[in-house]
């Protein structure tokens, strides 16, 4: 009877011992199916758990669109010249290699990222919600509890709050992907993001603000832009001066300030010596009297005609009277004639004296104007050659320029509207996630098994003690 029970509790002991480790790998295999046998329940239950999560996933999860864009870069060294400048510069000579990663990280930085985020569209950042009520269910929940959790984060001090602009440039940055292709000097810029129609949207925006941004650069690193500020100041300055200017001569009624004061000095002279000598001349004189014959070159032509014809008259009249009374009709007629011409060259005289005064009083005015017309002509002229210098040297300066080496870019593959998300597909989950379910049972059913061998060991070395 002992002896029975004492068989009876070996056998008890060898069932709750670890079974031996198997010999080949037939018994380990035979082991195992014995083990899911015993625990089929927990095998089939962890892994229908596990593949109902994993269908739901691959249903509720958004698939990922990409498009990208290939940008060359290259080195241009023109050798040809527009101007006769020769400015001997020291410029560093630039690698290939150097050039592509310098590109690489200036599509990288956050300032650009910044910059992209203010001209990309609303659309971009704000998403209408699914049409699926499954997914907006879930991605609704999702949702509630990121934002509440994130709160009492914040709340507690936790962590830091971002703002909004902060997420649309972390969305930027983490959905850019920039790489090199060296040898053949080439960029690859791509973006992925979960709407088909962002990709290509954000891809233009980013190329043509790193376009504009090569060339800002390229623009404020050679010096030809220093005398091309300076020519846009004396331009201005230029331009004011030229204002004063002419609103000075319009206010003094000056078209010509040079070519008018030489021309009222020459007839002011001019008029001085007719005037002057016709109101020197006598009411009757001798056929020989030289004031009546020499007017000067520059005497009016009605002048001149009046005086021809009153010395040819009183020519007549003196060759008469030496053979007639003054009473004669013919003497009477040419002094009724020379009282006439005499009458009118008073006339005249009186008018040349008039404008004698008014020419005067205008030379006058503008020898009184002359200081300040000179002041306000030569800051014009000494602003227009400063500037003339000053363009040519730009002009100089950028010609030389051409000739250092530049980074040209060059987009030879735009970015294109895609069609299909990016792998994995749906098909790709779910087999992924079978095998994983499958292994995921295994693994539990496993360590089940060895938790319930190894507990009653350990609670019998206890009570042994």
């Amino acid at each position: 009877m002992s002896n029975h029970a004492e068989t009876k509790n070996l056998t008890q002991q060898d069932a709750t011992m670890p079974a031996p480790a198997p010999k080949n790998f037939d018994s380990f295999v035979k082991l195992f199916v014995n083990l899911l046998k015993r625990r089929r329940r927990l095998f089939w239950t962890v892994f229908a758990l596990a593949m109902i999560g994993v269908i739901a996933g691959a249903y509720v999860k958004r698939p990922y669109y990409e498009s990208s864009a290939s940008i060359l870069v290259t080195l241009d060294t023109p050798s040809v010249s527009s101007s006769g400048s020769e400015v001997r510069r020291v410029v560093a000579s630039l690698e290939a290699d150097e050039v592509i990663a310098s590109q690489v990280e200036l599509i990288k930085t956050r300032q650009l990222a910044e910059e992209l985020v203010d001209v990309l569209p609303e659309s971009v950042f704000t998403k209408k919600p699914s049409d699926k009520w499954y997914i907006r269910l879930v991605s609704g929940t999702v949702a509630t509890l990121t934002n509440a959790a994130r709160g009492a984060l914040e709340r507690l001090l936790l962590v830091e709050k971002t703002s909004e602009r902060y997420k649309r440039v972390r969305f930027v940055e983490k959905g850019l992907n920039v790489f090199a292709i060296r040898r053949a000097q080439m960029l690859i810029v791509s973006f992925q993001s979960k709407d088909p129609e962002d990709p290509q949207v954000v891809l233009n925006g980013l190329i043509d603000l790193y376009t504009r941004k090569v060339t800002e650069l390229r623009n404020k690193a050679e010096g030809y832009q220093l005398y091309t500020r300076q020519a846009t100041r004396l331009s201005e300055e230029l331009s004011a001066a030229e204002k004063s200017l002419s609103a000075f001569m319009i206010e003094h009624k000056v078209l010509d300030f040079d070519t008018e004061r030489q021309r009222l000095l020459a007839r002011v002279n001019s008029l001085s010596a007719v005037v002057d000598a016709l109101a020197n001349a006598g009411a009757d004189i001798n056929p020989g009297d030289a004031r009546y014959f020499v007017t000067g070159p520059d005497a009016p032509p009605q002048i001149v005609q009046m005086m021809a014809s009153l010395n040819n008259l009183i020519v007549e009249r003196a060759r008469l009277k030496v053979s007639f009374a003054s009473t004669h009709p013919d003497v009477q007629r040419l002094q009724t004639q020379i009282d006439t011409i005499r009458a009118e060259l008073q006339r005249e005289m009186e008018r040349l004296a008039t404008v004698k005064k008014l020419d005067r009083e205008r030379l006058q005015a503008m020898l009184d104007i002359a200081p300040e017309y000179n002041r306000l002509f030569r800051s014009v002229r000494i602003l227009t050659d400063a500037y003339e210098v000053y363009r040519k040297a730009a002009s100089d300066q950028e010609t030389t320029a051409e000739r250092d080496q530049k980074v040209l870019t060059q987009v030879v593959d735009p970015p294109n509207k895609t069609y299909t998300p990016l792998p994995p597909n749906r098909l790709m989950l779910i087999l992924a996630g079978l095998v994983f379910s499958l292994v995921l049972a295994l693994a539990i059913v496993t360590l089940t098994e060895w938790i319930s061998s190894v507990y009653p060991a350990g609670k019998q070395a206890e009570a042994a003690a």
